[in-house]
């Protein structure tokens, strides 16, 4: 089974009742024991009634009570069965709900970064939302609402069976062409519900991405545009529904006129059976007792069977759009934690898109234990993406990236992970407290631990400065936070990891020129014993390397100390230098 259950919901739900389904089959059951308890009424009603019918006189009640008592015994039953099976589905539905969502949530979460770069935040939380609910209509709700529709047609089959051979006959006459074209409308729903289905979650990505976005589009004075950008993907859904709805609505229009002509079947067939005395008055009994439950029965099933479509073609373009092609990040099995780590990257080639030209080509270098290197270029140099490389985010489709002399693709991802402490240029911060963003670097470190990180970060004094302290909420990606408090907030994470291997990517870009200095202090302290690569272009950051690499177009075209790149005549690290040198100093 994949990673998402082949793509099947079937496998989704199996999955969801593992080790449940004793109790599963047990639900089954009781729904039909419960159901038909409830459908032999039409029945005792008839013997009574012929029994009646069938007296020249009157008829002592001891005559009918065993009849009574018997039915009161099997309703009775009937709502113990009910109670008890809901008593079972409300565990299932519990469990069930939780084990699949969990194992998707999970399993999204260990995607690779291209995934994510593809997909919308607000279409994944729907996708989640779709098999979660999904397994619980399942198991909730369609064995409860099939399992009396279907009751209700093989009931009223063997009670007609029972009382006249010639309803039977009739009967079957009318529910064959009905199921046929039942099968038809169905079909051309079941396709028009997973387009429904997609649009939607583009739709609900759309407006997650603005609303997640909206100081921008207010920078811009961008409202209009966005209203247009909305109604695109509100146009599509609607369409997509609208022309869904249509069919359910020729679907209901067969369905009525099938369940308006039952009736009249039953009744001029009876009528006329009766004149030739082939029914009794129970046997009239029986037909107006079934018709209503056949016909509200087959009317439901279609509503079944169309909440039946929406959930699996929910589910199936949750599930298809969830398990879509990416490269996969095969990890290795190595837990090691390298106290020295030598970082080295070997005749490395790596492209996005194995059909686009390559960001690196043939890039290496080595990073000795303790050395401090900083990795300088224009915008698209491929900066970036040598510390996603290292970080295994995406996998070179040429050379190899060692860390200690191990191959990085030998470690397990987390083990990679827990010896890199990253600082990004744009800080990520969940809508937590302060405490547990800094926390999360460091899961069971104690509140000093991350006390003592902000103090060297110096963000231990702005964060006192709140009402809450430690205890204050960021909203949603850090809102509430200035650039420079949540890069040192990300400083302070580094800090706390206390990883051998430190990456930073512009880490101090946010900050203002006091706050920058103090932050370098901090870094300094952080750097010793540490191997250090550090993307930057302020001069407060690279005057502290041991080494500048310059890179241009994937390739290194410089390479040395500060001082060594400096005394060059002719040399792009000099230029950028004294550019920096004259606006800073």
């Amino acid at each position: 089974m994949s990673q998402f259950f082949d793509k099947k919901p079937g496998k989704a739900f199996w999955y969801a009742t593992e080790g449940m389904r004793g109790r599963l089959f047990a639900m089954y059951v009781l729904i039909v024991l419960a159901n038909v308890c409830g459908y032999s009424e039409p029945y005792f009603i008839k013997l009574i009634v012929d029994k009646i019918s069938a007296s020249t006189g009157s008829l002592p009640f001891s005559d009918l009570s065993y009849l009574v008592i018997f039915a009161g015994i099997v309703f009775i039953a009937q709502e113990v069965f009910y109670r008890i099976g809901h008593y079972i589905e409300m565990v299932l539905v519990i469990r069930g709900f939780d084990r699949v969502t969990t194992r998707v949530y999970e399993t999204i979460l260990r995607r690779p970064a291209a995934f994510f770069e593809e997909t919308f935040s607000g279409e994944l939380g729907r996708r989640v939302e779709q098999i979660g609910s999904g397994v619980k209509y399942l198991i909730e709700s369609l064995p409860w609402d099939l399992a009396w529709q279907f009751l209700a047609i093989i009931t009223s089959i063997v009670l007609l069976a029972i009382t006249n051979v010639w309803l039977l006959v009739a009967f079957l006459a009318w529910l064959v062409p009905l199921a046929f074209f039942q099968y038809f409308f169905l079909t051309k729903q079941s396709k028009l519900s997973e387009r429904v289905s997609d649009k939607h979650a583009n739709l609900s990505g759309a407006i997650v991405d603005v609303l997640g976005n909206t100081p921008l589009v207010h920078s811009f004075a961008a409202h209009a545009y966005e209203s247009t950008y909305y109604r695109r993907f509100m146009n599509e859904a609607l369409s997509a529904e609208r022309a869904e709805r249509k069919w359910g609505i020729l679907n209901k229009f067969h369905q009525g006129i099938s369940i308006a002509i039952l009736p009249i079947i039953f009744i001029s067939l009876g009528a006329y059976l009766y004149t030739k005395g082939l029914m009794t008055v129970g046997d009239f009994v029986v037909i107006a007792a079934i018709t209503p439950s056949v016909t509200g029965a087959v009317w439901n099933f279609g509503e079944t069977i169309i909440r039946v479509i929406h959930n699996h073609a929910g589910m199936k373009s949750a599930l298809e759009s969830l398990d879509v092609d990416v490269i996969h990040i095969e990890e290795g099995k190595s837990e090691e934690i390298v106290k020295d780590p030598e970082i080295r990257f070997s005749a490395v080639s790596f492209a996005y898109n194995a059909n686009k030209e390559e960001v690196i080509e043939d890039l290496g270098f080595a990073i000795k234990p303790g050395e401090k290197v900083g990795l300088v270029g224009k915008s698209g140099a491929g900066k970036s993406t040598v510390v996603k490389l290292l970080l295994r985010m995406y996998d070179p489709q040429k050379g190899a990236i060692t860390i200690g002399n191990k191959n990085v693709r030998d470690f397990t991802l987390a083990a990679l992970r827990n010896q890199i402490s990253f600082v990004p240029q744009d800080t990520a911060l969940f809508h937590r407290t302060l405490f547990e963003n800094i926390q999360y670097a460091k899961p069971a470190a104690s509140r000093e631990e991350v006390i003592a990180a902000s103090k060297r970060a110096h963000a231990h004094d702005f964060i006192e400065k709140f009402p809450n302290g430690y205890e204050t909420k960021v909203g949603e990606r850090g809102v509430k936070l200035s650039g420079g408090q949540r890069q040192r907030i990300a400083l302070a994470r580094a800090m706390l990891k206390n990883s051998p291997v430190l990456v930073l990517d512009e880490a101090t870009s946010a900050l203002d020129t006091e706050s920058e200095e103090v932050v370098q202090k901090g870094l300094e302290e952080l750097f010793k014993g540490r191997t250090v690569l550090a993307i930057a272009h302020r001069l407060s950051t690279l005057r502290s390397m041991d080494r500048i690499i310059v890179l241009d177009k994937g390739k290194i075209i410089e390479d040395g100390s500060p001082q060594e790149l400096l005394a060059k005549k002719e040399s792009v690290f000099k230029t950028l230098w004294e550019h920096q040198k004259n606006g800073f100093v």
